[in-house]
């Protein structure tokens, strides 16, 4: 599904064009920046602030003035509102919230800037074209590029291109040209760096502590202990290097299960035997064995079908991933991501990817 080839300078200009007037909800670079280095540029740039301000207190100014050059996925204002920041054009709205930009841990701000860029001047011809394409960035973690197929049209000549995606965000601006040591593609969304794999990350989704998870938790620590015929311990798997995606269902969707059965931690810690050893099944079928952001899907089928057929880590079961943003498994139906914000999916780990959805599937 994904596109291969090149893209040519006319379709560089063409999907810049469609990407730029599209995307009415990205915070756009000032019209007029100074020429400089990256990090003169961010400095200056209203529409950057709070990724700036990222680099700044990760202690990347330094770095990003150096020759270069650097590629940087920067993220616009907007995409940090996304992530629950008031921040706006140079002014950090603080009133009635203790999660400003200023209160983070600088060590968090430097994982998030330092995921920010990567060395080399990229252009999208020159982003990779394979799935899941590899970067290395400055910090020596690694992004994950795809190129999503699309029919663009301008002045009435249609074009199919390869809109790229980081880490299953898209590039919502491509091939800023101001900085004199490189280049920006703006992304939309704040990437989250990984913290470890998704076994450490399972119940730190988000920059702070985020409990819509802990029933998930609580089930893959206790599913982990069953010992009857096929049951696998979660937190070892979850702990490999995989890779591994993990559809995780809310708190909402556990206490919504089946009659309230796994509706606390209490229930859950007090399984033994058979029902927990279906417990274990049913986690297994929330698990594939791939890293699948939500790029993978865009274009698949709204029904179910063979080609968004996947398979599961549970012996001959498998969902389907709809390009509605749905997973379906034996007749449940998730959404996947419920609500908004960048910290719903593609939460990257070392080994695989976490999305949340709003049901809990059965495996039986």
């Amino acid at each position: 599904m994904i596109q291969n080839r090149i893209l040519n300078n006319y379709v560089l200009l063409l999907i810049a064009f469609i990407m730029g007037v599209s995307c009415t909800k990205t915070s756009k670079p000032d019209s007029v920046l100074p020429s400089g280095t990256m990090a003169e540029v961010l400095n200056h740039s209203t529409a950057y602030w709070a990724s700036n301000v990222a680099v700044q207190r990760g202690g990347f100014s330094g770095p990003l003035a150096a020759p270069g050059p650097f590629t940087g996925f920067v993220v616009s204002n907007y995409g940090w509102r996304l992530l629950g920041f008031s921040v706006y054009a140079g002014i950090n709205q603080t009133t009635g919230t203790t999660d400003t930009l200023s209160r983070i841990d600088p060590n968090i701000m430097k994982a998030i800037a330092g995921y920010m860029f990567v060395n080399g001047k990229l252009d999208t011809a020159n982003l990779p074209n394979t799935v899941n394409g590899e970067m290395r960035t400055i910090d020596g973690k690694t992004l994950y590029c795809t190129k999503v197929p699309a029919v663009v049209t301008y002045s009435g000549i249609a074009a199919n291109v390869g809109v790229p995606y980081i880490n299953g965000h898209r590039v919502t601006t491509i091939n800023i040209p101001y900085p004199n040591n490189g280049i920006i593609q703006e992304l939309g969304e704040v990437v989250l760096p990984p913290i470890g794999p998704i076994a450490a990350t399972i119940d730190t989704i988000a920059l702070r502590k985020d409990t819509t998870l802990s029933l998930l938790k609580a089930s893959l620590l206790k599913a982990s202990t069953a010992t009857g015929s096929g049951s696998v311990n979660l937190m070892q798997l979850l702990a490999q290097p995989g890779p591994y995606t993990v559809f995780a269902p809310t708190n909402a969707a556990f206490r919504a299960y089946g009659g309230g059965i796994y509706n606390s931690i209490e229930k859950i810690n007090a399984l033994s035997g058979p029902a927990l050893d279906l417990l274990n099944r049913h986690l297994q079928f929330h698990i594939v064995a791939q890293r699948l952001f939500s790029s993978y899907w865009i274009n698949f089928s709204t029904t179910a079908n063979s080609e968004n057929t996947v398979a599961t880590i549970l012996p001959g079961k498998a969902v389907n991933i709809l390009g509605n943003n749905v997973v379906v498994g034996n007749n449940i139906r998730a959404n996947i991501a419920p609500g908004s914000g960048g910290v719903e999916i593609n939460r990257t780990c070392d080994n695989g990817v976490i999305h949340k959805i709003s049901a809990f599937l059965k495996a039986e």
